[in-house]
């Protein structure tokens, strides 16, 4: 016999993540997660399109439980700053990594990795990766001047 209750709980933490990319929208498949890389851009561009967006994603929230949306350094992009007040839903994060667009790869992999989290645990592990990348680079920085 087929248990529902092991399945259902397979879909429950299946996430989409939207992640913040510099002028290209593609998807990707990582270990089973549809991974949407979707340039904010130009959904920040006008008011249209951030209620576009944002029905999109209540739309999407019909058929799945959960959505990231994770936004490169809010110093280089406004999409944190605009997205943030627009979704007020436990089923909904949206996350500043505070980082570059260069690893924000590295983070999507650590959130899929991290799927059968909470999302506030998810949020929270973001938050150290995104500290220890920028601890990093400074140190890199600082040596190699």
């Amino acid at each position: 016999m087929y248990n529902l209750s092991v399945y259902w709980k397979e879909v429950v933490f299946m996430l989409r993540i939207f992640v913040e990319t510099s002028g290209k929208n593609y998807s990707e498949e990582i270990k089973g997660v549809n991974v949407q890389y979707i340039s904010f851009d130009n959904i920040c561009s006008s008011s249209e399109s951030i209620n576009s967006f944002k029905l999109f994603i209540e739309q999407y929230l019909k058929c799945k439980d959960e959505i990231i949306i994770l936004t490169v350094d809010s110093r280089i992009s406004k999409a944190f700053n605009t997205f943030k007040p627009l979704f007020n839903s436990e089923s909904i994060i949206v996350i500043n990594s505070s980082l570059p667009m260069s690893a924000l790869g590295t983070i999507t992999r650590a959130i899929i990795n991290d799927r059968n989290k909470s999302l506030k645990a998810i949020e929270q592990d973001v938050n150290r990766m995104s500290e220890m990348f920028n601890l990093s680079y400074f140190i890199l920085s600082h040596y190699h001047m």
